[in-house]
């Protein structure tokens, strides 16, 4: 009875320290005090640059797996009511430390050399967008952009080992991310958009570079002060 007992025992500490250690791990932010909150909305920050209104939110991820020991997930609403196309690539987002630590926003998709399976059934929001070239055969139902659009090889190499022994991402994960692309005048997209776990440091800046598609200049920039938690 003892031993069973001492088993017990032993198997709910476990199971608290590794709870406590995933916890710890994990990646939670918060908007800082001096963000702009958004009125109804639990841990939302907006800002607006240039006719760029965007809303970040870290709300808790609505799948199964706790996606939050790997990412840093933050859902995102960006409306270009500017007079340019708004060029969406991941390169132009990242979460910046007050000492300059860059953590990247991580591409799903392979573009190169693997074969991806098309997503029939997106879950992210769209309205004016066009979706990146590269991705027609990702998203097959929405309209690819017309015209040039910049791909960087040399991004989606850095950051397509990421993913390497985990078992992320997660079909949901795809779905409801936010595909590279092009926000006409007008247009507005809602989706998740997954960095890399924020490490060692307390505060971050989610920042997103605006550049005109057409162009490739860029005409703004957009920061949404975080704390992690």
């Amino acid at each position: 009875m003892k031993r069973l007992q001492r088993s017990v025992w032993l198997v709910t500490i476990f199971a608290a320290f590794v709870g406590w250690f995933q916890s710890g791990c994990a990646t939670h932010l918060k908007p800082a005090p001096e963000a702009h909150r958004v009125a109804g909305m639990k841990n939302a920050a907006k800002m607006t640059v240039q006719g760029v209104y965007m809303v970040a939110q870290s709300q808790p991820w609505p799948g199964r797996w706790r996606i939050e020991q790997h990412v840093a997930p933050l859902r995102v609403v960006i409306e270009n009511n500017s007079r340019q196309p708004l060029c969406l690539r991941y390169e132009d987002f990242s979460l910046v430390g007050d000492e300059g630590k860059r953590f990247a926003a991580l591409p799903l998709n392979a573009i190169e050399g693997v074969t991806v399976e098309s997503i029939e059934t997106p879950r992210f929001r769209y309205r004016h967008f066009y979706v990146a070239p590269y991705y027609s055969n990702v998203y097959p139902d929405i309209t690819p952009y017309p015209h040039r659009f910049p791909y960087d090889p040399f991004y989606y190499e850095r950051y397509r080992t990421y993913w390497s022994g985990i078992s992320l991402p997660t079909p949901l994960m795809r779905e409801k991310a936010l595909p590279e692309g092009v926000i006409e005048t007008e247009g507005r997209v809602e989706g998740w958009l997954y960095f890399e776990r924020v490490k060692r440091v307390t505060r971050v800046s989610l920042r997103m570079d605006l550049v005109n598609a057409e162009t490739g200049e860029e005409f703004g920039e957009i920061r949404i002060p975080y704390v992690k938690e």
